[in-house]
């Protein structure tokens, strides 16, 4: 399957595409600098998001293959009173076997609600993501839905 843009790909007999226990990445791939910046987002409301005191980090793999630099992961969140916060993870330029990448982000108060954004940049070359999830304190891993065409939108 060729992918031009964004997809998702799966692991094949005589091509595994992925690192960690999954079969499918996600993938950003062009040849050609692309017209439009692309991104997958994705939000979650329910459940135990965090609050006060707590440390929210977000941990992604990721593969690159002649990469040109402009692509990150924001993690926004937005506590009951409406105020918001943020990380920003830079995904590495260049050429490198899967790698972890993560940040985090100490929590003030109650979270209602947490924001994923992959963004990359009009560029060229190729980013897989093999696996992303959230924590709370180290400690709780965070229901973050897989990798998916449904679970995903741009």
């Amino acid at each position: 399957m060729t992918c031009w843009a964004r997809c998702r790909i799966c692991d094949t007999l005589s091509k595994p595409v992925t690192t960690s226990e999954g079969v499918c990445v996600f993938q950003f791939n062009t040849r050609l600098t692309p017209s439009l910046a692309r991104s997958l987002k994705q939000t979650l409301t329910t459940g135990d998001l965090g609050g006060a005191g707590e440390t929210l980090t977000l941990n992604a793999l990721v593969e690159g293959n002649k990469f040109k630099m402009g692509a990150k992961i924001v993690v926004k969140v937005t506590y009951t009173d409406s105020t918001t916060a943020k990380v920003i993870v830079a995904i590495p330029n260049g050429t490198y076997a899967f790698t972890e990448i993560s940040g985090s982000l100490d929590l003030t108060q109650t979270v209602q609600k947490i924001v994923v954004n992959v963004k990359v940049a009009k560029v060229t070359g190729r980013v897989r993501l093999d696996d992303l999830w959230l924590t709370l304190s180290d400690t709780v891993r965070l229901e973050f839905p897989a990798l998916a065409p449904d679970g995903f939108r741009g």
